[in-house]
């Protein structure tokens, strides 16, 4: 009987252990495929997964350093493991932040509720690049839908809880977003950024350099905060009450709800509840003095009158927006200019394309477009056109290789297009006897990795749209209010960033500093943020009290409205 007992007692416990084994090999499972719950809060979600993750990932924790760091959550459609793995190979400084990572849908309430969506400070929507534009902004408009139904539930109003940063594809969808959002979305449409930068950059070559440093937590960037000490000051004793930031504008309460005004009118009063915006190196990394910088008296100079002359543009490959740039550069470049789009499109197919969209091109005021079929990377095809003649070339990230997957394709064929081009202007204008190239050349770079290579050749420029994009996804995670500062600078209407050169204020030699010349810039309803000096821009200098003497070729970096 004893030894029956002793039997029956060790299968007893050995059934035990096998149903605790399991159980614990069962919970490791789940936590090695990602589906346990997030116990964080105020945290940052990222829901979605794209080739905008690790450049998103090391801005926010940029963002945090000073902090110690914060919770990062990410919700994809992808193992966990090698979602993990693809974050550690990348290589990043976290800042002290952490990163988990769960898998699961952004279309599922179950996986949401598992990260804790209601608990978040902030949480970025990605598009997918694995299917098309339009059923990728669907998607999101149903995220949106149902996060905001979650966070309703949770009895959180359009101004508690977290506010939803979502990155779109298309410019013509974002009016429903917003709708599904109920006041709590922040909307980055990719393509419309990056398409306004590149026209921007035709006018001024260096404007992309100038977003880059603003955009990304690694240098200068914007900060608003309310000062209880200038309320009742005039905003030109503010802007000489900061010897470590710029102010550039304030952002106010008007019927409930807060908005940012970039370069204030003069004599603009700071009111209870305002707050200063400002560009710094680090949000505790500036104060205001108790006496404000008091610049002598400046005489106004008559503005330097730049005449302009008609252009020929060139676009190399097809992008979705093409319309919405080829609308936006027709604003902004002089009468009688002519635009040529050369595409492995044919004319037919290009025309259909634009007016598809609403563009016809007799309602163009300033262009004339000529379009031209062709394989880009093939010498025969640019060969055919007078590249030596064009003021502006854009090498623009074909639309048929918009997948995440495509992105080293796309850049493979950007350089091969942008060395034939340069090449085959170096044998023109020797045959020519020319030494002198006016032409500015611009390439749409979608990996990191292909930056290097584009520096590398001579006389060209880059913009860096994975990049730029993520890092404005960042920034408007951390602060909502950058979305209208970005949407606005970027923007042909309201105030934009501006490189004049230093005739406008002064007199080549002359001894000013740096608030000198914001006192006469201000006199031309300018807010000046800084100088490029030798192709480099320098946002937010230190001394700024200090004379220095301002050279031929320099140029003043202001906020203006014209």
């Amino acid at each position: 009987v004893a030894f029956a007992i002793t039997l029956g007692g060790m299968l007893v416990f050995a059934l035990l252990i096998g149903i605790v084994s399991d159980e614990i090999s069962g919970k490791v499972d789940e936590l090695k495929k990602g589906k346990t719950r997030v116990l964080e809060v105020d945290h940052t979600l990222v829901v979605g997964w794209s080739d905008k993750i690790v450049p998103l990932l090391r801005e926010i924790c940029l963002a945090n350093e000073s902090e110690g760091g914060t919770t990062i959550v990410i919700l994809g459609e992808k193992d966990k493991e090698e979602m993990e793995n693809t974050i550690d190979d990348a290589g990043f400084n976290r800042h002290g932040s952490t990163i988990l990572c769960r898998s699961g849908s952004g279309l599922n309430a179950a996986a949401l509720n598992k990260v804790s969506c209601v608990m978040t400070k902030s949480i970025v929507l990605l598009a997918s690049r694995e299917i098309g534009a339009d059923d990728s902004d669907a998607m999101q408009v149903r995220i949106v839908l149902l996060l905001s139904q979650l966070l309703k539930e949770a009895s959180l109003g359009s101004d508690e809880g977290p506010h939803l940063v979502v990155e779109m594809q298309d410019v013509d969808n974002k009016q429903i977003v917003e709708i599904a959002g109920r006041g709590r979305v922040e909307i980055v449409v990719a393509h419309d950024v990056i398409g306004r930068l590149m026209i921007a950059s035709t006018r001024q070559p260096m404007l992309s350099h100038v977003l880059g440093q603003l955009v990304s937590f690694d240098g200068p960037e914007f900060y608003i905060k309310h000062w209880q000490d200038l309320v009742g000051r005039t905003f030109e004793d503010v802007l000489y009450s900061f010897p470590d930031a710029s102010p550039v504008g304030v952002e106010v309460q008007r019927q409930g709800h807060r908005q940012v005004i970039l370069n204030p009118p003069v004599g603009y009063t700071i009111q209870d509840t305002d707050a200063i915006v400002v560009v710094a190196e680090d949000d505790d990394a500036y104060k205001p003095t108790r006496k404000p910088f008091k610049p002598g008296p400046q005489r106004q100079f008559h503005p330097l009158q730049l005449e302009r002359s008609r252009e020929r543009v060139l676009f190399l490959n097809w992008r979705r927006d093409m319309d919405d740039m080829v609308e936006e550069l027709d604003g902004q470049i002089a009468p009688q200019s002519v635009l040529f789009l050369m595409s492995s499109k044919s004319k037919e197919e290009q025309q259909e394309a634009l007016r598809e969209n609403g563009l016809e091109p007799e309602s163009l005021k300033n262009l004339r477009i000529h379009h031209r079929q062709g394989n880009t990377v093939t010498r025969r095809a640019l060969e055919s056109l007078k590249l030596e003649e064009f003021s502006t070339i854009l090498i623009l990230a074909d639309e048929s290789e918009e997948a995440s997957n495509a992105k080293k394709a796309s850049d493979s064929r950007s350089l091969a297009t942008l060395l034939l081009v340069r090449e085959i202007q170096r044998q023109r204008r020797r045959a020519q006897n020319r030494t002198h190239d006016k032409t500015t050349v611009l390439s749409e770079i979608l990996d990191p990795q292909t930056q290097q290579l584009a520096q590398s050749i001579d006389g060209s420029d880059y913009i860096m749209s994975n990049e730029l994009v993520s890092a404005i996804l960042a920034q408007v995670s951390e602060t909502r209010a950058l979305n209208a500062i970005f949407s606005e600078l970027l923007s042909s209407v309201g105030n934009e960033f501006y490189l004049r050169p230093i005739q406008r204020y002064m007199k080549v030699g002359e001894s000013l500093s740096f608030w000198d010349v914001q006192a006469r810039a201000r006199l031309y309803d300018e807010v000046l943020l800084g100088y490029s000096r030798d192709h480099d821009v320098i946002i937010n200098p230190e001394n700024k009290g200090t004379k220095m003497n301002w050279l031929d070729g320099d140029h003043c970096l202001v906020i203006a409205a014209d």
